[in-house]
This record gives structure tokens, sequence and C-alpha cells, in this order.
């Protein structure tokens, strides 16, 4: 069905003709917002116990979003390598202060970031750390920053043991007091004894 202008009241004409362009730059609007966040990339910043070591604590960057972020920067610096349980190791004291060259999209970097007590001495409180990268737009590169909140007060009492592979590696090193340590021990004694016998064999055959 076509429309015929002139039948239109002149007054909704002009409406039309106004409203026709601002539908269609809204329509364009709403579909560049969608690529935008599509290709933007999505920074998250947080601590959280280490899978395999207990007490040990990681410092977690990842990149959720959907685009990679380039020369990834951290404001303010992110303590790490602060160690401790009980009371804080005052001789240990680091920050990340590097910057991130290329951080994929759904790519996660783990740091050693210390131990609980060594980390709430500087981090008593919520921690607001501004990651701030470069993306590749729809358009053109562009700047953006993602705020992460750093707590470690919620780890205080999160129950942490080593991973199944760790306390194996420990006991085949002697680190801890398993039946492999008390099999190494037994199986010296047994090789003493046996070249104890060795010896008197040979001297009964003199």
């Amino acid at each position: 069905m076509s429309i015929n202008f002139q039948e239109i009241n002149p007054a909704l004409q002009f409406m039309f003709f106004i409203a026709s362009p601002l539908i269609t730059l809204s329509a364009v609007a709403v579909a560049y917002h969608a690529l935008y966040r599509q290709a933007k990339p999505s920074i998250s910043i947080y601590y959280e116990p280490n899978p395999d070591i207990a007490s040990i604590i990681d410092l977690v960057i990842i990149n959720s979003g959907g685009s990679a972020a380039k020369d990834l920067t951290f404001s303010p610096p992110i303590p790490i390598n602060r160690y401790g349980i009980e009371k804080a190791d005052s001789n240990q004291e680091d920050t990340f202060n590097y910057t991130i060259r290329h951080l994929s999209a759904g790519r996660e970097l783990r740091y050693r970031a210390g131990q609980f007590a060594g980390l709430r001495e500087v981090i008593p409180s919520d921690l607001e750390v501004t990651a701030n990268y470069s993306f590749k737009s729809p358009i053109r590169s562009k700047k953006a920053n993602d705020i992460s909140i750093l707590d470690i007060r919620y780890l205080e009492k999160a129950q942490s043991s080593n991973s199944a592979t760790t306390t194996l590696s420990d006991a085949l090193r002697g680190r801890n007091n398993t039946i492999f340590i008390q099999v190494s021990k037994n199986i010296s004694d047994v090789t003493k004894e046996l070249k104890n016998i060795n010896n008197h064999l040979k001297e009964f055959k003199k």
C-alpha cells in the first residue's frame, strides 16, 4: 500500500520527515552500541586461594570481554609477594606495577600474591584498582578502563589444603611425614642388612 503524502495533514508530514531520520539514527546507534559491547574487553582483578598450595593466595587478572586488551596498566599498583600467616613478614614487599602488552579475550593470568596476614596489612579494607587499556573498537582504537575492588577479608576463614599433586611431590621429596618416607626408610634398612649379609658371606668363604 503506497502513501499519498498530498492527502496527509501537513503537520503529520513534517513529523514524519523529522521522525524518520531519528528512528534510523537510533537504530544505527543501538547497533553500534551492541558491536561496541561485544568488542570491548572486560578486565577483572581479584585474590583467590592457590589451587595447589595451602595458605598461598594468588592474584588473578582475567579478560572476560570480547576482544584483546592492549597496554594494560593498573592504578594504584597491586600488592603482591606479601607473606605471613599469623603476622606479616615486613622483609618481603612488592607490587605488581607492570604493563601487560596483550591480554587476549578469555585469557587469565595468575601471580603469587602471598599469604593472608601479609596481604591484610596492606589491604585492611577494600582497595579500588583501575585497569587502564586500549582496544580496537568497530571503528577505531579506543582507550577504556574497568574498576575492580580487591578484598582479602573474605579469605580469613577459608579452608585450604594442598592438591594431590603437591602432596605427592612433597612426599617424594621427604617434605612431609607420609608412608612414602617410611617405605623409603625400610628399604634403606633392608639394603644395609643385605650388605652386611653379603660381607659376612665373603668373610666366610675366605
